[in-house]
């Protein structure tokens, strides 16, 4: 079994010490459109297709997106509306 870290092609990325709140909110409004039209075009037998040999399918990783974009929605309202988030 392969051990290497993969994110998801390559090393984790550094973390980036001037976040942008105006940048993350318009990121996550305009995601799901970007979503939508990245998959137009795409038909029902390509959804099984990888993007490299062991990896997720298109409907994994759509799955996936949608998934962590609600939560990602979520944590930054959570975060917006606490008065002290931790």
């Amino acid at each position: 079994m392969n051990t290497e870290r993969k994110f998801p092609i390559g090393p984790v990325p550094e973390w980036d010490e001037s976040f942008d709140k105006t940048a993350a909110i318009l990121r996550i409004t305009s995601f799901p459109t970007e979503l939508e039209q990245l998959l137009r075009g795409i038909v029902p037998e390509d959804y099984s297709l990888t993007y490299r040999t062991d990896s997720w399918t298109i409907q994994q990783v759509v799955h996936h997106l949608a998934d962590s974009h609600i939560n990602a929605y979520l944590r930054l309202k959570w975060g917006l509306t606490e008065n002290h988030p931790d």
